[in-house]
């Protein structure tokens, strides 16, 4: 059996917008709690692990002025909403996106925080 594929609603910061496009993620209570709630310290580098449509990433670079941050995930859907969500947002010169796994990706630096809000799937 085929996975379905599912177009994700769409959803509206203040200065962003995250389009969900065919990533069967969308934007979720605990996910933006997460982003609001995270701590980087000033000048540093981010790792967002399993990007999605790149939320953390976003919302990491809203509230952190000066961090530069990595977005990583594997899913073809999930990169295509990541890239037209970063590339609308006023903070595309400082989020790179990455396709792939991250153990098998050669970052260019070491990052000094990792954020991180996994998928998770009901089994009933």
């Amino acid at each position: 059996m085929k996975d379905k594929i599912v177009q994700t609603k769409s959803f509206n910061f203040k200065q962003f917008s995250i389009y969900g496009g065919q990533s069967g993620m969308p934007v979720s209570t605990d996910g933006v709690l997460l982003g609001a709630w995270v701590s980087i310290t000033p000048k540093s580098s981010a790792l967002d692990i399993g990007t999605g449509t790149g939320l953390l990433a976003l919302m990491a670079a809203q509230r952190f002025t000066d961090i530069s941050i990595s977005a990583i995930d594997i899913d073809p859907h999930a990169i295509e909403a990541a890239t037209i969500n970063i590339e609308q947002s006023p903070w595309q010169d400082r989020i790179t996106l990455h396709n792939g796994s991250v153990l098998t990706t050669d970052f260019p630096k070491k990052f000094d925080a990792i954020i991180c809000n996994p998928p998770y799937f009901n089994s009933g």
